[in-house]
């Protein structure tokens, strides 16, 4: 054990003498530039923000049952595989709201 903390504490000397001889004494220049750069393209116009807020919009009511529009879809249609009611929803309906084929079976799902 004591050999293996003498290991660790030689690997820990060797790598800070190994970074002080890599690492350029003036980062100040390269490193503000770099800010610069990280900043600019962190910033988002008023435009992207609002594409934004419009396209959480159309995936949040993408999840709505087509049925209800309260519930969120969870139910799938077989054969047919659309996904678009929720369980409670689901049980009413004899055809797929989206195809109109007949419904032989439901699979519930879950998003993870």
């Amino acid at each position: 054990m004591i050999a293996s903390i003498k290991t660790v504490l030689l690997i820990i000397c060797l790598f800070d003498m190994f970074q002080d001889e890599c690492m350029p004494t003036d980062m100040s220049a390269s490193a503000s530039v770099d800010g610069a750069k990280r900043l600019d393209t962190a910033k988002i116009t008023d435009e992207e923000a609002l594409r934004l807020e419009e396209e959480n919009r159309e995936l949040k009511e993408a999840k709505k049952c087509r049925v209800c529009m309260d519930r969120e879809t969870n139910t799938v249609f077989l054969p047919c595989g659309h996904l678009s009611c929720c369980e409670i929803c689901a049980k009413s309906l004899s055809n797929c709201p989206i195809c109109r084929n007949a419904i032989r079976g439901t699979v519930k799902t879950f998003l993870a």
